[in-house]
């Protein structure tokens, strides 16, 4: 890994997963690049708009007062920490996939909530949309959540070979904390004789040579519904994270629609990797 892209709206959550970004940072080697995305209150349709300048300014200055204490400290806790930080002004989501692709980042990471009521709103919607559109993975931090370093990795498969580019770079980022991969799969079938079993041993065994990693296990649970299959498999595993492989945003959406946190609340208590397929 040779970059991570950290996005901070310097809430109290971001700085919580400003710790996960600065170990990953640390065990891996990786450039920290720290951006604060400015979005004007005032449009360019406005009438008012000669007055964006001074409120861009304003609000630069006191960005660049906080990004300077962040790295300031990170460089006199973290020394083998390349640091550098970078202050946008336009749309949040815009702004950081555009970071991510001209920095060419490895990793996005970020917290999925806000500072307040408003920026929380704003703030998870961006983690969702960037978790859509990016061309990385991104790590989303939940509010709350305090950096541990993670010991199992819960990876969700429906044993589809797309899903091996994916658990190819799960793999380094597991063996970077020696960590174990726990493959979990959730069985919603009404027929008692189903078993998928066999299915999985394949494709775990698929993983093994993909990856050359060898701490992966697997976990198949039965369930009416997946997520609360896979809730279970991340309370009974004590599951540190939480991976999967998506082509929309719709996974992270169910687990963070506050009608389904209350039944799978495990979810809302690590953090998230996605990785997103394109095509």
């Amino acid at each position: 890994m040779k970059a991570i892209l950290f996005p901070t709206d310097f809430s109290s959550n971001a700085n919580q997963a400003l710790e996960y970004a600065v170990e990953i940072a640390a065990q891996t080697g990786a450039t920290l690049l720290i951006l604060h995305v400015y979005a004007p209150i005032l449009s360019k349709e406005n009438p008012f708009r000669s007055m964006i300048a001074d409120e861009v300014a304003d609000a630069s200055r006191e960005a660049g007062g906080k990004l300077k204490v962040i790295t300031d400290t990170i460089a006199k806790e973290y020394t083998a920490i390349l640091c550098k930080a970078q202050i946008s002004v336009g749309e949040p989501v815009d702004e950081i996939l555009n970071a991510s692709k001209v920095n060419k980042v490895d990793l996005i990471i970020m917290g999925t909530l806000g500072a307040n009521k408003l920026s929380k709103m704003i703030f998870g919607s961006n983690t969702s949309a960037i978790i859509e559109k990016s061309e990385c993975p991104v790590l989303a931090v939940p509010s709350g959540c305090s950096y541990r370093p993670p010991k199992r990795i819960l990876f969700a498969t429906n044993f589809s070979f797309k899903e091996l580019e994916s658990l190819k770079k799960l793999a380094l980022i597991a063996q970077t904390f020696h960590c174990e991969i726990i493959l979990g799969h959730v069985d919603v079938s009404i027929d008692e004789e189903s078993d998928e079993s066999n299915s999985m041993e394949n494709f775990m065994k698929e993983v093994i040579t993909a990856t050359s990693y060898s701490k992966i296990s697997y976990k198949i649970e039965n369930d009416h519904t997946v997520s609360m299959g896979l809730d279970k498999i991340i309370k009974d595993s004590s599951i540190d994270l939480f991976a999967l492989f998506t082509h929309k945003r719709t996974w992270f959406e169910k687990i963070y629609n506050p009608s389904l946190t209350a039944k799978t609340s495990h979810y809302t208590e690590i953090p998230l990797l996605a990785f997103h397929h394109l095509i």
